[in-house]
């Protein structure tokens, strides 16, 4: 695993890029607004709902859902107003779960990605690289692929932009036969990000849309770093502690954010409650949010101390749970390594999986932990059986699978169904219309606004108004560099 300092150095170059390149902030489109206080009431779910088995021959949908920078803020020596997780914590009390010891802290989330979708390890690849980019050039083995086998269909879902961490390449190499990102997503953002909730709604829409088993893979962005006052239009949950008052402010911050994960994941979960499709869904932090410089402020919050020999745990664990509709009561508490949670899901879930991932799975339960190497670790360590592992990751990288299913960056159902004008104003209806949505006519862009993901309205120049019919009606999807990522089929609209 990567050295303290080197990956501190990661996480801070690569956080920097991602909230740039991620922060499309509406600029795509025009009438843009933010949604702060959109967060519609979430459904209880009682206890008897919640633990209500669903009876089934039919394989179950596996969810996994990465939770930006979600950790358990309690650890830290401050008092809330309230507690910013209690649904998760509520799961963890009657489900499996635990803490997973992360590669990362504070940002590159694809090197987490890498770990929990393949079972390989960052350890085992060169410290300075993001594994999505440097590592998964070819197709490769991914749980997507190991799914896809047994009957599911595949689909990657993130409110990020398509080419962060080159995903749309990457997620069609690991096997998914469609990735929704940003430029797809409605206009739903909570703060500078899109909301957890319109993740959550991506993952309940597609599992709805179809009849056989779905694996789905999503991240969210609402929780992202900076954690400044001022990134939510209000802080509902406060914080009382002796830190000064700037460090104050950013723990109500990430309480927030916290909050909306937590609220994002009971909605996910009172879906598939109440839903007779059996279902299992893993929720993990990819890794702990980064709180300043230096971890400034986990320092001044008393939760880390100076040479802390425990650093290499408490910096890089995050919790995850295991929820699920259709499987006896069996909770469980784990520690282990992010690239386990692959074998452990498979087992739990009773699905199948391949020879390197009972590989995995024997070696998690005998080494659950495997610390970094410059950890100091009183865990031993199994040399002979991590030089195996080492092996195996080499030859599962080093081989190119065929790429056998298709694959679609957006909707299969994107499409313009008819067109509308008045007073110089162009209605386009249709579906698939996300916010880098864009209205063409006979080849011209025109300034368009979105409306939802039915209708896009845009104002007709002058010197097409009196153009001759009939137009041929198009709408493309721009990135936020102005790259067309996808387009409709021609419409011919007659006026």
């Amino acid at each position: 695993m990567l050295q303290f300092h080197i990956r501190k150095k990661i996480w801070r170059a690569v956080g920097l890029v991602a909230v740039f390149a991620v922060c499309f902030l509406m600029a795509l489109v025009s009438d843009v607004r933010r949604m702060d206080d959109a967060k519609p009431a979430v459904a209880e779910i009682s206890e008897d709902q919640l633990t209500t088995k669903v009876e089934s021959a039919k394989k179950p949908n596996v969810i996994v859902l990465l939770s930006e920078a979600f950790w358990d803020p309690t650890l830290l020596n401050v008092e809330f107003s309230q507690d910013p997780i209690p649904f998760f914590r509520s799961l963890r009390e009657k489900f499996p779960g635990g803490w997973m010891l992360s590669p990362m802290h504070g940002g590159g989330t694809a090197n987490v990605e890498f770990e929990v979708l393949t079972g390989n390890s960052i350890r085992f690849l060169n410290k300075w690289n993001i594994a999505y980019e440097k590592n998964v050039t070819h197709p490769i083995e991914s749980l997507a692929t190991i799914l896809n086998k047994q009957g599911y269909t595949s689909t990657a879902i993130s409110p990020a932009t398509h080419y962060i961490f080159n995903s749309s390449e990457v997620y069609n190499r690991l096997g998914f036969s469609q990735f929704i990102s940003q430029e797809f997503f409605p206009r739903d953002f909570t703060g500078p990000y899109i909301s957890d909730r319109a993740v959550v709604k991506q993952i309940i829409d597609k599992t709805t849309a179809t009849s056989e088993p779905d694996f789905i893979f999503a991240n969210t962005m609402e929780n992202h770093y900076h954690y400044y006052p001022g990134k939510f239009k209000s802080n509902t949950i406060k914080v009382k502690s002796e830190m000064p008052g700037g460090s104050a402010g950013i723990v109500e911050t990430l309480a927030q954010g916290l909050s909306g994960a937590d609220h994002a994941l009971q909605e996910l979960v009172a879906h598939y409650a109440a839903s007779d499709e059996p279902t299992i869904i893993l929720f993990f932090g990819d890794h702990q949010p980064s709180l300043e410089k230096d971890y400034k402020v986990y320092r001044e919050a008393g939760y880390l101390k100076d040479n802390d020999p425990e650093e290499w745990w408490k910096m890089y664990s995050t919790p995850f749970v295991m929820w699920d509709n259709f499987l006896p009561m069996n909770k469980q508490d784990w520690k282990m390594n992010a690239s386990f949670l692959l074998p452990t899901l498979l087992e739990h879930a009773g699905i199948k999986g391949t020879p390197y991932t009972d590989f995995l799975l024997d070696l998690s339960k005998r080494m659950p932990i495997v610390p970094p190497d410059d950890a100091n670790a009183s865990i031993p360590i199994d040399g002979v059986a991590m030089a195996h592992y080492k092996q195996l990751q080499e030859q599962m990288l080093a081989e190119i699978l065929p790429l056998t299913q298709p694959y679609v960056l957006g909707y299969t159902n994107f499409k313009v169904e008819q067109a509308s004008i008045e007073n110089r104003t162009l209605t386009v209806k249709g579906q698939g219309f996300g916010i880098g949505s864009a209205v063409m006519v006979n080849g011209e862009k025109l300034v368009t606004t979105w409306k939802d993901m039915n209708t896009l309205t845009a104002a007709v120049p002058p010197s097409m108004s009196n153009s001759v019919s009939p137009w041929t009606v198009q709408v493309k999807v721009y990135d936020d560099q102005q790259i067309e990522i996808a387009h409709t089929a021609d419409f011919t609209f007659n006026r």
